[in-house]
């Protein structure tokens, strides 16, 4: 995931290499690009996320966590039936 993004990155900013830690808007990085980065992210990992997510999430590794936390949130929860027949959820 995390090299996805930063390929991604790359792609979108016109650099040859990005680091982990690098942020995206010392690197030329604007809300314009941003844009267009989480619109690839959401088309490819399929993870939903507003636009202040990068404002907020600037590196390669903290916008990874943000879509690995989003991604886990949004798998679907999965039901068991107990020996009584109620069903528990697991969250």
């Amino acid at each position: 995931q995390e090299r996805f993004i930063a390929g991604v990155w790359q792609e979108l900013l016109g650099l040859d290499r990005i680091g982990i830690d690098d942020n995206f808007f010392e690197l030329g990085g604007h809300s314009l690009i941003a844009t267009g980065l989480l619109a690839r992210i959401q088309r490819e990992l399929h993870v939903k996320l507003p636009l202040r997510t990068i404002f907020e999430s600037s590196t390669v590794r903290t916008l990874s966590e943000r879509v690995s936390e989003l991604s886990w949130a949004s798998q679907p929860t999965v039901a068991a039936t107990d020996d009584e027949g109620r069903e528990e959820f697991e969250i």
